[in-house]
């Protein structure tokens, strides 16, 4: 939170000057980034499970889960679907922290977990499904308008886009 917090309290500056802050979005010392990854697990959890009912994903069988962490709503949704498959992507430091809480998990014989990066690579395909969870909040219009184009290459014939945001 500390670290988030230093970050918004240059709002002000920014919006008086027009320049971004120092620090890129989404870049975090090592350190700070497993501790947020990890509080919006804690926030996921709570919340994962009813999204994955209400969706009434029944016919769907593979989940691409885009900027997935620690692969919580991937997870939510395999105990939910049992038919389902999911792929957790995310950057390659966040996929090791997904390899980890996930270990144990009873449905992780379920989940394969690709690295990369959403903004430069393409996205894993062969989905039915796709999740957008989270991330579109932090993007400009053109570049969501370019994750949606790469989430309708990942999607087979038929196959939706889910956003959970906060826009």
């Amino acid at each position: 939170s500390a670290s988030i917090w230093n970050r918004w309290s240059e709002l002000t500056q920014v919006v008086r000057t027009g320049k971004n802050t120092e620090i890129p979005t989404g870049v975090f010392e090592e350190e700070e980034l497993r501790a947020f990854i990890f509080a919006m697990h804690v926030i996921g959890r709570q919340m994962a499970g009813a999204i994955a009912a209400h969706v009434k994903a029944e016919g769907s069988r593979a989940l691409l889960d885009v900027g997935g962490a620690t692969g919580t709503y991937a997870e939510a949704f395999l105990r939910h679907y049992p038919d389902m498959h999911a792929t957790v992507f995310d950057r390659p430091p966040v996929i090791a922290m997904a390899r980890e809480r996930l270990a144990a998990s009873e449905v992780r014989d379920r989940i394969t977990l690709a690295e990369g990066d959403y903004n430069t690579d393409a996205l894993p395909g062969s989905h039915d499904l796709v999740l957008l969870s989270a991330i579109i909040h932090q993007n400009s219009p053109e570049q969501n308008r370019a994750l949606y184009r790469k989430c309708l290459d990942a999607l087979v014939p038929g196959g939706r886009i889910l956003i959970r945001d906060q826009v």
